[in-house]
């Protein structure tokens, strides 16, 4: 039920992102008066959160048990995140910055309430990262473009100054982030700790 409501929240979210950070071509572009919807953006939502999710299981072969006794509440660290995201992106910071800086809000909500969650939270981000940087890294090396693609698709002015390297860099900074709290996200809502 969590990667269907994650599924969802991609093409949700999309329209924070483009055009302000970035305008990706689409197999199946959807524009909504000035919104812009992809079906990529589902298809991504749903595969990234799925890894991020399992992740620090499958490495640490742990698994989850259920806890009445625990601190849980996943919409509330998800309210977090909204709070803090929206009024950035309102008052004008680019969206990859605003829920970056959301999804590290939401994370710390999350482990001021279970402090047991802090190590899955930094592995999953460090998890999180670590497929954002191997899935750029064999785009980079498959497209022999990249160097137009980047410029043309991404609008941030980090990337105008970098190129493909500022593009990777504010990709890993979120990536990391959002593994932080979609890492833990279940355990927490559902009251259940790692063993």
């Amino acid at each position: 039920m969590d990667d269907v409501i994650c599924t969802i929240g991609g093409p949700l979210s999309a329209p924070l992102f483009v055009p302000s950070y970035w305008m990706p071509e689409s197999i199946l572009p959807i524009q909504v008066g000035p919104l812009h919807f992809m079906v990529e953006d589902a298809l991504n939502a749903f595969v990234f959160t799925g890894i991020v999710s399992v992740a620090y299981q499958v490495v640490h072969r742990e698994r989850l048990v259920p806890d009445e006794k625990l601190a849980g509440g996943a919409r509330y660290a998800c309210r977090v995140v909204a709070m803090v995201s929206l009024p950035f992106v309102w008052l004008g910071m680019n969206a990859i910055f605003a829920t970056t800086i959301g999804f590290l809000s939401g994370t710390i909500f999350m482990v001021i309430r279970r402090r047991d969650l802090v190590r899955v939270s930094l592995w999953s981000g460090g998890l999180a990262l670590l497929t954002m940087l191997t899935s750029y890294f064999v785009a980079y090396s498959l497209i022999t473009n990249s160097d137009q693609i980047i410029p043309r698709f991404w609008h941030y002015t980090y990337t105008e100054q970098w190129g493909k390297w500022g593009v990777l860099a504010v990709e890993l900074l979120w990536a990391f982030s959002f593994g932080t709290l979609f890492g833990p996200l279940y355990a927490f809502g559902r009251r259940m700790r790692y063993v």
